[in-house]
């Protein structure tokens, strides 16, 4: 993968690595990370591979030619709330931004 590849995501490894690092340590290892900054790292990690399975369902859909019905299947669900789920969503002007 080349680092302008849309599924590379090297923050998702690091964090992989740096939870897997942390579970893995025994008492006597050294210092361990705290329960809540492993959870708070599991919620990014989380976040990350969400990211990453929208892209991978953009590229399904750009370049496989996949249907919103074809990832609905795919996932389980209906090609509407595939839609929902997945689809991203337009970003705001600055002007609908300045309103708020």
């Amino acid at each position: 993968m080349t680092s302008t590849d849309p599924i590379e995501h090297p923050d998702l490894v690091d964090a992989l690595v740096q939870l897997a690092d942390a579970l893995d340590r025994r008492p006597g290892d050294g210092p361990r990370l705290s329960h809540l900054a492993m959870a708070v790292l599991a919620d990014q990690i989380a976040q990350l591979v969400h990211d990453l399975a929208r892209s991978l369902v953009v590229l399904a859909r750009s370049e496989d030619g996949a249907s919103w019905t074809d990832v609905g299947v795919a996932f389980g669900v209906t090609r509407q709330a595939a839609l929902r789920r997945w689809r991203i969503e337009p970003s705001r002007t600055a002007s609908s931004t300045d309103s708020e």
